[in-house]
């Protein structure tokens, strides 16, 4: 989200924005885990709960067991200039320095998200070497993006790529970017108890506010402790004034910026009309003189007729 327009938010809409606050949490509100802003949150957190879920839903992801892992940009988003600018990844390192990036991507922005993975996981590789150091000791790179939309066309919700050439050969797993779509995964009660753990998680954020369906999720024995703390989590982030105020500071930001863009788009529209127009009758223009040349009229004449200098005219 570009953040070149000069905007900020009065005392009064802030105050406004703390109100809302206040009302959802005496409402008795929950935050939606499929908001960014949520969503980091909820992974980042340094609970024991956050921790937990976090490392089981990497492992879920990546084939292998998480026992420890230790997020390195936990901090949330407190002003309207922060949100206007925020990167909502969960950035975190396991033990062995492997790299992890957890995104939830909630709306397609008019922008290459595919790049824009490939982009974050390459972020993640060192900048530079220490002189003798072996290519080998490289730490693996995971870039994890979870969409709330279609990111590509290959049928199934989840798919994990590295590098392989055109017959599908492997030439190194050191970088891995997953994607995780939740418009291709669909909630069924057959089969509900043999769900892996990464359909879980996605069963979780695809469904997060619909009760019906997170009721069933809590009676599936083999979840029962990760439930558990899903609900401790999520009540604890949904009663906590800061996680609100930031959630309506990015919402602000992000409709502030849309209205922003779309009158850019407009005005750009209506200039190049304008610009469109002008050029036409331009051309129309000189056409019209070439034409009158072509007759033998006068050049004073075709002057006065046109508009066009005596140059123009003998150049046609």
């Amino acid at each position: 989200m570009e953040n070149n327009y000069s905007y900020e938010l009065t005392d009064a809409e802030m105050q406004e924005i703390s109100r809302r606050a206040d009302a959802a949490i005496q409402r008795g509100d929950r935050l939606n885990l499929r908001s960014d802003g949520v969503f980091k949150s909820f992974f980042s957190k340094d609970t024991k709960e956050s921790t937990y879920l976090r490392n089981l839903f990497i492992s879920a992801v990546i084939g292998k067991n998480v026992a420890r892992s230790i997020v390195k940009n936990p901090e949330l988003i407190l002003t309207y200039q922060q949100a206007k600018s925020a990167r909502l990844d969960v950035y975190c390192q396991l033990e062995d320095g492997t790299s992890i990036d957890l995104e939830m991507q909630v709306g397609r922005e008019n922008d290459d998200q595919v790049k824009r993975a490939v982009y974050y996981a390459c972020k993640m590789l060192p900048g530079n070497l220490d002189s003798g150091q072996p290519y080998g000791s490289i730490p693996n790179v995971h870039q994890i993006m979870i969409t709330n939309f279609a990111l590509h066309d290959f049928p199934g919700f989840y798919h994990n790529f590295t590098f392989r050439d055109t017959d599908a050969n492997e030439l190194s797993a050191m970088v891995k970017i997953h994607t995780i779509e939740l418009t291709k995964l669909h909630f069924s009660r057959e089969n509900l108890a043999d769900i892996s753990h990464l359909e879980f998680f996605a069963l979780l954020l695809k469904y997060n506010d619909e009760d019906e369906i997170i009721s069933e999720l809590l009676h599936i024995p083999k979840f029962k402790e990760a439930v558990a703390m899903v609900e401790t989590v999520t009540e604890s982030i949904s009663k906590t004034k800061d996680e609100w105020i930031q959630q309506f500071l990015l919402d602000k930001a992000r409709n502030d910026y849309n209205c922003y863009a779309a009158a850019r788009e407009k005005t750009g529209f209506e200039r190049g009309e304008k610009y469109g127009r002008e050029q036409g009758e331009r051309i129309g223009i000189y056409k019209t003189a070439k034409n009158f040349k072509e007759l033998g009229i006068d050049v004073g004449t075709i002057q006065k007729a046109t508009g066009l200098s005596a140059e123009e005219i003998a150049s046609l």
